[in-house]
């Protein structure tokens, strides 16, 4: 895809120019249509802290099959994301800091839409600074995403099937009802657009503990697992609430339940991977941390 037909599909989809997008630009590397496989995956990153770029670059080159690297990232930060990733042949993507990784995600996800990729591996530099475990648990999830080239690989023959949901790093997946309360409206909502008010009150009332999620939103997906989604417009700034150091209850965290909660509605199957194996795991989930309202027993 050449520089003009580039500017003329952002234009398209967002309103303006490549390079002056109202809420994203393309900073560097122009995406050739020529290069994108059958079977390629999109890896997108969120470099927030662009200090974890060594370490997830250095993860990254396990992965056994052709790739291409997009970075989102704040306007406030994106020089700084072009310098530590020099000599790398990455796309930089820049936007407002709103949704947190959520929201450059699927901005992301719905420009390369008709690209040809097969697969996606979500990432991001999760601090998480509430937590004290934050930086530490960023890199543990990255760790169980790209553990070896061997377990990479099942993972991408895995992803060849169409039945495949999500694959997100093992510990990960917790009930669904885990901070339920904080969230639920939001869920409600990205439910009932995406399939009807019948799916939303069986899936999250009826039969709410019949699901669960990965937390922490860094997963390998099907393309087409995360395509209603981007049906339904989800990648617009305009569902997001403005950064404000939210701990939970936003649009972003629905999300991040609904990264697994759709595929689990369409009865995909699910997966945990660690350095050792992947592994098909159950909807259901008795899983509680402790930062959880859900009450978990005595």
């Amino acid at each position: 895809m050449n520089r003009k037909l580039l500017r003329y599909k952002a234009r398209q989809l967002y309103g303006r120019t490549v390079f002056a997008l109202t809420s994203m630009s393309i900073c560097k590397k122009t995406i050739k249509e020529s290069n994108v496989k059958v079977e390629k995956t999109a890896v997108i990153i969120h470099l927030f802290y662009p200090e974890m770029w060594n370490y997830i670059a250095k993860k990254i080159e396990l992965i056994p099959e052709p790739y291409d690297i997009f970075i989102t990232t704040t306007y406030q930060k994106q020089d700084l994301v072009k310098k530590v990733t020099t000599g790398y042949d990455v796309t930089i993507v820049a936007c407002e800091n709103r949704g947190r990784d959520v929201l450059p995600f699927l901005k992301c996800l719905n420009m390369i839409k008709d690209l040809g990729y097969s697969n996606v591996l979500k990432l991001h530099s999760k601090k998480s600074p509430h937590r004290t475990d934050g930086d530490r648990w960023a890199n543990s999830m990255i760790a169980s995403l790209l553990p070896s080239k061997r377990v990479i690989c099942d993972s991408l023959n895995i992803l060849k099937r169409n039945n495949t949901g999500i694959i997100g790093p093992a510990n990960e997946y917790l009930k669904l009802s885990v901070n339920f309360e904080a969230n639920g409206a939001h869920l409600e909502y990205i439910i009932r657009r995406a399939y009807s008010g019948v799916v939303a009150r069986s899936t999250l009332h009826t039969n709410r503990s019949d699901y669960g999620f990965f937390a922490g939103s860094m997963f390998w997906a099907r393309y087409d697992t995360l395509a209603l989604l981007l049906k339904n417009g989800f990648y617009s700034e305009s569902y997001y609430e403005r950064e404000a150091s939210q701990i939970d209850g936003t649009f972003a965290h629905a999300l991040e339940r609904a990264f697994s909660l759709l595929p689990e509605i369409e009865g995909r199957e699910m997966y945990e991977m660690d350095n050792r194996r992947v592994k098909r795991i159950n909807f259901a989930s008795g899983s509680v941390p402790d930062w959880s309202d859900v009450y978990a027993g005595p």
